[in-house]
């Protein structure tokens, strides 16, 4: 079977796929992206990903020529082409050859982005070298500029970690390469808050909504790495992982070593309702 991808609502297939070599996104990574969890055949979250997609692309001056309809009817419209029970998209927006020629791309990926055996076992993590600017507009858009999150992927694969950590410039913890961080501090769930320099995940808004409901406190503020270190558990988030159990920190044990009862409780949480 061919696969599928979308360019500026035309189905091609993937070999066959082009954009021009004047596209600024390629040229400067002058974009914006999202990456959809598609699970029977349904995308997941479809709206919050494209408010944000849309809100954002007016502060890096992107006129973006679809609306939000048109751009769900593309996902779908790729979703059947590739008869796509479960996997996820990728939607790219850039800026094109100019301000009135932007790019509008959707690729697509099939199976489950994450293997059981990581939610059995969990994620090693660690600190990573570079720092969060968290003055900075593009810390809190998600652009194309991801060479940062790339080479704190490749650190942290390095030191045998699954993901790396950022702390911002003041120290405090921040965010992953291409997650959100929670930790559990005695029954308390406490996460950065955005001011900290991070990505306001959707899956982050969603856990947060669900510990609330869950009756556990939740606590948005900034987090000191010894937090982390002396937490009872911790878990990372995003649209593609869900919820992933964080077992060690710096090479060290967070808690028992194993998945906690909180996180535990919010991923049956997500199971039931499929709220990832």
């Amino acid at each position: 079977m061919a696969w599928y991808t979308s360019i500026n609502g035309n189905i091609v297939k993937k070999d066959e796929a082009l954009i021009s070599i004047y596209d600024r996104g390629f040229l400067y990574g002058y974009g914006l992206f999202e990456t959809i969890r598609v699970y029977n055949g349904q995308p997941l979250f479809v709206k919050k990903h494209l408010d944000r997609l849309l809100n954002s692309a007016p502060q890096i001056n992107i006129a973006c020529t679809y609306n939000k309809e048109e751009i769900t009817s593309m996902l779908f419209e790729l979703i059947n082409a590739n008869a796509l029970n479960n996997g996820s998209l990728r939607l790219t927006i850039s800026a094109g050859e100019s301000p009135e020629n932007t790019t509008m791309v959707i690729t697509a990926r099939p199976g489950q982005p994450y293997e059981d055996c990581h939610y059995q076992e969990g994620f090693q993590t660690g600190l990573l070298k570079n720092r969060r600017n968290e003055n900075s507009l593009f810390t809190f858009l998600k652009t194309l500029n991801f060479m940062e999150n790339i080479l704190g992927r490749q650190e942290a694969a390095y030191n045998g970690w699954n993901e790396g950590i950022f702390l911002n410039t003041a120290g405090n913890l921040c965010e992953g390469t291409v997650s959100n961080l929670f930790i559990v501090r005695e029954n308390k769930l406490i996460t950065p808050d955005v001011s900290s320099g991070l990505l306001p995940g959707i899956t982050r808004e969603k856990v947060i909504e669900m510990a609330h409901s869950a009756g556990i406190e939740t606590e948005e503020r900034p987090v000191q790495p010894k937090e982390l270190k002396d937490a009872g558990e911790a878990f990372l988030t995003n649209s593609l992982m869900g919820i992933m159990p964080l077992v060690c920190f710096n090479n060290k044990n967070i808690g028992t070593g194993k998945l906690g009862n909180i996180t535990k409780k919010l991923m049956c949480y997500v199971t039931r309702g499929r709220g990832y």
